[in-house]
């Protein structure tokens, strides 16, 4: 098998100026290697997906709109643990949205939220229901509607 080089590549992502996402897939491990880095705060995380749902698993039931912002939850050790800390900079950077891009919903219909368990990172996204009650007040309540995904940091 040929070794491929990615210095090309590397040159780009410490020339942008914005927070890049690198994925690669080992197919014989079965496994998702990524690398997330932001160049204004010199910051990078490299972590393993380890383990995922997806959606079409059968398991999952409910939707969310595809121009969305995500509501990001972090649980409390985000806050404790350097890596963690880095970790939740990067990924919110990356998955949170311009607050005045055209294409983008202005509401929340979906919940991506973080947890730390056991050493790793267990992601979990919920479409976000709205039901009248009663009384006339709405109540939410959350349906996952997936991917699941277990990450380790690498660093």
């Amino acid at each position: 098998s040929k070794k491929e080089d990615f210095s090309d590549i590397e040159e780009i992502i410490n020339n942008l100026d914005s927070t890049i996402l690198v994925a690669s897939h080992n197919k014989r491990k079965n496994m998702s290697k990524i690398s997330l880095k932001y160049n204004r705060k010199k910051q990078s995380i490299k972590f393993s997906v380890l383990n995922s749902t997806h959606c079409s698993s059968g398991f999952f039931f409910g939707n969310s709109d595809e121009w969305s912002r995500p509501l990001l939850i972090f649980d409390s050790f985000f806050e404790k643990r350097p890596e963690l800390k880095t970790f939740k900079i990067l990924i919110s950077s990356f998955l949170n949205s311009k607050v005045n891009d055209l294409k983008i919903s202005p509401f929340y219909d979906h919940v991506i939220a973080f947890y730390y368990l056991n050493s790793k990172i267990v992601l979990r996204v919920y479409q976000i229901s709205i039901k009248k009650s009663k009384n006339l007040k709405d109540e939410f309540s959350l349906i996952e509607i997936g991917p699941r995904l277990k990450i380790r940091i690498d660093n």
